[in-house]
């Protein structure tokens, strides 16, 4: 199951156990988040690492508080990130390439504060993204390659500048991209099937420009999908299920115009969706669970 169609459920699940309480749900490679409207942090799920925060290593099949006064948050595979109302980035969990960016690789059983004037955040498989108040984008964590976009493929235990002038962020498992204020679309790191959409398939370990204005992206397994300020959706990367949703299964290198008339995107390990300015939802591709037979 895709970690967006993950997200979805854990959203029906969180709000049926407690109605009206969830605003928003991030989903970790074994482990869920939840942000209520109140600020709290709920985290359960698989815990061997400490990616639930609680201060355990044991496992939750409720949520449980991690973390108080939070605006936003973000859960990587076996770790989280949270945000709070003072612009304190938070992080806890598995830390073997410094994911966290506390500066070390020891797993953190409870949040830990590693980055000031912090609007925004990004938790990819095992690196970490983070956008201040100035529109610096700063990542930390694995980087073989090139997801930090620092020009190397060292790990980082600590954040690292990338870029200026950014207003939105997304990880992929080991790619990044970024928004800058223009509306300008940039990547950089693993570029398998072309899922960078600069026209090859070459890793690149500092940020391309791919398409202009962009309102918002998302990053699925090994394609990419971008919503333009005009409605249009854009697709590039693998499609060897018909994830792009441009009627074909042939990868494209660049992006390639799928939708038009969508006010939402989401993408999963090989499956896409938009939701449509009617309000009708369109979905496209293969996802691992199939019907039997």
């Amino acid at each position: 199951m895709s970690r967006a169609l993950a997200a979805v459920l854990l959203l029906w699940l969180v709000s049926a156990s407690a109605p009206g309480l969830a605003a928003s749900v991030a989903a970790g490679g074994y482990h869920g988040q939840a942000l209520t409207n109140e600020g709290l942090l709920l985290t359960w799920g698989q815990n061997a690492t400490g990616q639930l925060g609680d201060g355990t290593t044991v496992s939750r099949s409720f949520p449980v508080r991690a973390l108080s006064d939070v605006r936003d948050m973000a859960a990587g595979w076996w770790h989280g990130a949270a945000i709070t109302s003072d612009g304190a980035l938070w992080t806890w969990g598995y830390n073997s390439d410094g994911q966290l960016g506390d500066g070390s690789t020891s797993n953190r059983l409870l949040p830990v504060r590693v980055l000031s004037g912090v609007r925004a955040v990004a938790a990819g498989e095992a690196h970490t993204l983070a956008i201040k108040t100035d529109g610096t984008l700063w990542a930390w964590g694995y980087n073989t390659s090139g997801q930090l976009g620092d020009g190397s493929t060292a790990r980082r235990l600590a954040p690292v500048q990338v870029m200026t002038d950014v207003r939105a962020v997304v990880a992929g498992r080991e790619r990044s991209l970024a928004i800058r204020n223009d509306g300008s679309l940039w990547a950089w790191g693993k570029n398998a099937s072309g899922s960078l959409g600069d026209g090859t398939t070459t890793n690149r370990l500092a940020p391309v420009q791919v398409l202009g204005g962009v309102a918002t992206a998302a990053a699925g397994g090994e394609h990419t999908l971008a919503l333009k300020t005009d409605g249009t959706v854009w697709a590039w990367g693998a499609n060897f299920t018909g994830q792009l949703g441009n009627g074909g299964v042939t990868s494209q290198l660049v992006p390639v115009h799928v939708l038009s008339g969508a006010v939402a995107i989401a993408a999963g390990h090989r499956h896409s969706a938009a939701v449509r300015t009617d309000g009708d939802a369109v979905v496209v591709g293969l996802e691992f669970l199939r019907p039997a037979g």
